[in-house]
């Protein structure tokens, strides 16, 4: 069983959430401090949920978190790590992650803070 961790996008930076409760709707990483997950602005926004996966070097892989996937081949693809649905699953736009191939997989940024990065590779 994995270990359930979220992160925050707040006020312009990251913060890993403690103590997490869940509620209906809501998130909470304290008894004072919940965060509704239906009202999101941009300055307190972005819940991320810990996949239970780690990359080459050991990062913990994130929702929301732009890899690297060195192909086979030797090429490189930037692709934003998200939850689908159809498959019950996490994939690397449009890449089903069976978990076998973490050496080949990169954190090298997120959504919040690099979302160039995902802009570049069109």
């Amino acid at each position: 069983m994995r270990e359930i961790k979220f992160r925050q996008w707040y006020d312009r930076e990251m913060r890993y959430l403690d103590n997490v409760f869940v509620g209906v709707g809501q998130i909470g990483f304290s008894d004072t401090d919940w965060v509704d997950l239906g009202n999101h602005d941009e300055e307190h926004t972005g819940i991320m949920q810990y996949t239970g996966l780690k990359d080459k070097n050991g990062k913990e892989i994130y929702e929301g978190d732009i890899v690297r996937l060195t192909t086979k081949t030797g090429g490189d693809i930037d692709r934003l790590c998200e939850w689908d649905y159809r498959v019950n699953g996490w994939r690397f736009q449009g890449f089903n992650y069976s978990g076998d191939d973490q050496r080949i997989i990169e954190v090298i940024g997120n959504i919040y803070e690099n979302p160039e990065l995902l802009k570049e590779r069109h």
